[in-house]
């Protein structure tokens, strides 16, 4: 597992985007998936699926500690389920 120090740090809202655009890839995957056939697709979209659900989980877990230092940010069920309104 590589560790990186970070000298900067990224934006509320950068990170609320990343949460979402990543969100999204994932249930466009898995939509694709539902339509696939071919074999080769499916592993390779697994692959990319898995990685991204990684990434997912990555980030959730930096949002929830940056909202253990800004009391202004939604928790993380707000924040996704507010994202599952708004989409409807």
């Amino acid at each position: 597992q590589l560790q990186m120090k970070m000298d900067y740090k990224i934006s509320n809202r950068a990170l609320i985007n990343s949460i979402y655009s990543v969100q999204n890839e994932i249930k466009r995957i898995e939509k694709l998936n539902r339509k696939t056939t071919s074999e080769k697709d499916l592993q390779t979209n697994g692959e990319i699926l898995l990685e991204l659900q990684r990434t997912f989980g990555e980030l959730c877990q930096g949002y929830k500690q940056r909202c253990k230092s800004d009391q202004t940010l939604p928790s993380l069920n707000q924040l996704l389920n507010s994202d599952k309104n708004a989409r409807k």
